[in-house]
């Protein structure tokens, strides 16, 4: 199919999947890949081979470093979540039509499903009759990203749809911003206007101007490296060059 561009009017509209991906490799055109990154945020078979594209131009030792830092700065946005926006729902044991808390978990950047699994089994063992709810914040940019978003935030609504009260435990600052989005949404403020129990911070939300660059350098490439684990491109991890020079582009 042909890939929606990102501002209106662009060429791009008319460029298959494939097409972007060498534009991607014969002129190391990220640009023409934003859109594809708004694409993978509903298909993670997409996330994997454009996350696989973009660490092969971070790395490449001939790519160039303006390419490479492009490169590096889009595979963060598509692994800040390494499930897009899919919204995980956990039934509680017993009557889950009308459980008596819902437990919303929002994942920290770089989280995926199978990494939020522990603290939704939690709540479950320890609370059978309640129903947990799990999602992640992505971070990909661009016009189309925000219906997708958008959509997100319904979905995470309508989980919760039936539950007595809201419990929401928010992970480090990325699901604080997911928090934050969903306060500030119509939507959201249906959802937890009058069920809101407590909220958790859990590795809690630091002001990004605290950071030191050392620090924030770190988190994009530890987000970057959690999501070529997460889809099995473990050839880039183990290629000690591959990771000198992913280290000299973050840096």
């Amino acid at each position: 199919g042909l890939v929606r561009p990102v501002s209106g009017g662009d060429p791009m509209s008319n460029m298959s999947e494939d097409e972007v991906f060498a534009a991607l490799a014969d002129r190391l055109d990220v640009a023409a890949a934003q859109p594809l990154a708004v694409a993978a945020l509903s298909s993670p078979p997409l996330a994997k081979r454009l996350l696989a594209a973009l660490l092969d131009l971070a790395t490449g030792p001939d790519k160039g470093q303006q390419a490479a830092t492009a490169a590096l700065a889009l595979a963060f946005q598509v692994a800040l979540s390494q499930d897009g926006t899919a919204v995980a729902r956990y039934a509680a044991a017993a009557d889950d039509q009308a459980p008596p808390v819902g437990v919303l978990l929002l994942g920290f950047g770089g989280a995926s499903q199978q990494a939020l699994r522990p603290h939704a089994e939690f709540y479950q063992r320890l609370w059978p009759a309640w129903r947990v709810v799990a999602t992640t914040r992505a971070g990909v940019v661009g016009e189309h990203a925000a219906a997708a978003y958008a959509e997100q935030r319904r979905n995470v609504c309508d989980a919760l749809h039936g539950c007595g009260r809201l419990l929401v435990h928010i992970l480090s600052n990325n699901g604080h911003y997911l928090w934050v989005d969903l306060l500030r949404s119509a939507v959201g403020q249906a959802c937890f206007a009058d069920r809101l129990a407590g909220l958790i911070f859990d590795c809690a939300a630091v002001e990004m101007s605290a950071l030191a660059a050392s620090s924030m350098e770190a988190v994009v490439l530890q987000t970057v490296r959690a999501g070529a684990l997460h889809h099995g491109l473990t050839a880039t991890l183990r290629d000690e060059a591959a990771q000198a020079r992913l280290q000299a582009v973050g840096a």
